[in-house]
C-alpha cells in the first residue's frame, strides 16, 4: 500500500513484503532550467530504500517495487499533467555512501535499469509519457519525464537540445 508522507504531494512511501520501506519523492529543481517558461512546473524525482530499513546485503529484485514507483508516477502526473520531472541518477554507492565511493558506473546502471522499467510501463498503455535521456558533464545520467501531450513538450525538447545536448563532448 502506498502512503502519502507529505501534505503537498512531495513524498510517498511503501513497504515491500521483505519489510523494506521505499521513499518516492518530488523536490524543487532549482537551477536546472531557470529561464524556461516551465521552470515553475519542473520537479526533481527520485526514489530509494530508507536508511532505517535498507538490508545489509544486495537488494533483491522485486517487481512490486517497480510497480509501486510507477503507480506513484501515474498518480503524480495525472494530478499535475503539466509537470516536468527530472530524474538524475546518483553515481554514489548505495551500500557505501560518500564521496570516496562514487563511480559513473552506478549512475549508468541506474539509468539503464530505469529505462527498462519505463519501457515496461509504457507497454502497459496505462498512461503515455515521454522520456528524454541525456548526460550532464559526461558522467551524470539523467532523464526528463512528462506526460504525452504536455503543453510544454516542444519547449522541453528545445531546452534540452539547446542547453544540454548541444554542449556534450
Amino acid at each position: 500500500m502506498i502512503a502519502e508522507e507529505s501534505e503537498d504531494d512531495s513524498e510517498f512511501s511503501f513497504v515491500t513484503a521483505r519489510g523494506i520501506k521505499y521513499l518516492v519523492y518530488f523536490k524543487e529543481a532549482d537551477g536546472y532550467v531557470p529561464f524556461a517558461s516551465f521552470a515553475q512546473d519542473t520537479k526533481m524525482f527520485g526514489f530509494g530504500p530508507t536508511k532505517e530499513t535498507r538490508p545489509g546485503g544486495k537488494l533483491l529484485k522485486d517487481m512490486q517495487v517497480v510497480i509501486a514507483i510507477f503507480e506513484v508516477l501515474y498518480y503524480y502526473i495525472s494530478k499535475y499533467p503539466n509537470r516536468i520531472l527530472l530524474f538524475v541518477c546518483s553515481d554514489e554507492s548505495i551500500w557505501y555512501p560518500g564521496p570516496e565511493n562514487k563511480h559513473p558506473r552506478y549512475a549508468k546502471w541506474r539509468s539503464n535499469k530505469f529505462s527498462e522499467w519505463f519501457e515496461d510501463w509504457q507497454r502497459t498503455g496505462v498512461m503515455q509519457a515521454e522520456k528524454i535521456d541525456y548526460n550532464l558533464y559526461g558522467e551524470l545520467h539523467c532523464s526528463c519525464l512528462f506526460r504525452s501531450g504536455n503543453p510544454y513538450e516542444v519547449e522541453v525538447r528545445q531546452v534540452i537540445d539547446q542547453t544540454i545536448l548541444s554542449k556534450q563532448p
